[in-house]
């Protein structure tokens, strides 16, 4: 049923459902750095941003959880200073 759903909706709003998942990954990429001691800058919220989108599919297969993709981003900038 999703499926048609989705379908539905891609065909009535172009590009909203890939809209939908860039809001969701800046939001992710925003609590990222909101609960790290990691500085905010545009750098970082790249870093985040990504981060959050290269995750996304592990944590909803629930083989990482919002942890596993906390520590993967302390990792990704220590390894960039």
């Amino acid at each position: 049923m999703m499926d048609v759903r989705s379908r539905i909706l891609e065909w009535l709003y172009p590009g909203l459902l890939a809209e939908v998942d860039r809001l969701r990954w800046t939001t992710e990429a925003n609590f990222d750095l909101h609960v790290l001691p990691i500085p905010w800058t545009p750098a970082t919220f790249v870093m985040a941003f990504e981060n959050a989108r290269h995750m996304e599919p592990a944590i909803i297969e629930k083989t990482a959880s919002l942890q596993d993709r906390l520590n993967s981003l302390i990792e990704i900038y220590r390894r960039s200073q």
